[in-house]
């Protein structure tokens, strides 16, 4: 049994709605009644985006995604193809540094290596992806870096229009302990999981792409509402993963947190997901970012039931293209 749908529990009780003034921006923090403002900027906040807004981070959203599905496949081609030149460099560079580093660094460095090489591939991924956020949270507790984070960290509406790169900084955002500890275990309980079903590189371009994906149904959804506000956080992201597992193993049971006893099929999960935040949208509850939430979960299920095909149809391309490109490369050393 999977220890999540703490999923859908946590990621609700975890999850920040940031309100917008005019003279900034302020957090509203559920589980503590608090407000800080954390910014004060020349941009003006609006309360009325229009379609045209969402051009640029449409097209945005469409390059990323492409783009980290493409590098996923290259790089699991390239570590599939042993004989290929980058290969053989690169595990020629791995040796020279081994060799070295133990020379230097000695026994210490022999364990942390071995520590490290003896964790599964989920934990080094989950690791990875932890250290980031807990950085980006560490950040935001910098009072000199206040506004720098609250401009590239956060997405929101502005009368320059709608931000595209803090689509995927976001992502990786987190203003309170509890909700940064929250998505992390919930994370933490999928990642293995989702390494396993999808492989490494599948899953780190499903984490991405499925933040920024969530980080546009964001801006659609205020672009339709027609209010604006600011958000922040892992969560789309992360059901991104979750519904991907739920399909991929529709088997699993998911445990609610603080109620260990009770369980619910991944089915069922899904479903009380797309129905709670469908009906954030339509009663326009103000506590989470149901456009985030709803177009993660909803990716993730597109990508377990169409995308996975979609992939494998490009990967051979992908694949030939890559490897063509290193074979000239070389001969172009050579010569």
């Amino acid at each position: 049994m999977i220890s999540m749908f703490r999923s859908n529990q946590w990621l609700l009780n975890a999850n920040k709605c940031l309100k917008v003034n005019t003279k900034g921006i302020a957090l509203k923090d559920i589980g503590r009644s608090f407000t800080k403002k954390v910014m004060t900027r020349n941009d003006n906040l609006v309360d009325n985006p229009n379609m045209k807004s969402l051009v640029k981070p449409f097209l945005f959203t469409v390059g990323f995604s492409g783009t980290v599905y493409t590098v996923s496949i290259v790089y699991n081609y390239e570590n599939s193809l042993s004989r290929l030149p980058f290969s053989k460099w690169k595990r020629d560079l791995h040796s020279f540094q081994d060799n070295y580093g133990n020379r230097k660094a000695g026994t210490l460095r022999n364990e942390l290596n071995q520590w490290w090489n003896s964790r599964t591939t989920g934990f080094k991924v989950f690791s990875s992806i932890a250290a980031i956020n807990i950085l980006v949270f560490i950040g935001w507790k910098i009072p000199r870096l206040q506004h720098f984070m609250s401009k590239h960290f956060m997405t929101y509406t502005t009368s320059n229009g709608l931000k595209c790169w803090p689509m995927l900084w976001s992502t990786f955002s987190h203003y309170s302990p509890t909700h940064l500890i929250f998505n992390l275990i919930v994370l933490h309980s999928f990642t293995q999981l989702g390494v396993n079903a999808f492989g490494t590189e599948q899953f780190i371009a499903l984490y991405l792409s499925s933040g920024v994906i969530s980080s546009f149904g964001s801006y659609l959804a205020k672009v339709l509402t027609k209010k604006s506000a600011a958000s922040l956080g892992a969560s789309g992201a992360i059901l991104g993963i979750l519904s991907s597992c739920c399909i991929a193993r529709p088997e699993l049971e998911l445990v609610i947190i603080f109620l260990p006893f009770f369980t619910i099929s991944a089915g069922m999960a899904l479903k009380g997901i797309i129905l709670m935040d469908s009906a954030g949208l339509v009663l326009g509850w103000k506590l989470f970012d149901h456009g985030a939430h709803l177009a993660g979960t909803l990716f993730g299920i597109w990508y377990a039931t169409n995308g996975l095909n979609v992939i494998s149809q490009h990967k051979p391309k992908c694949g030939f293209w890559f490897q063509g490109l290193v074979h000239t490369n070389a001969k172009g050393i050579e010569a």
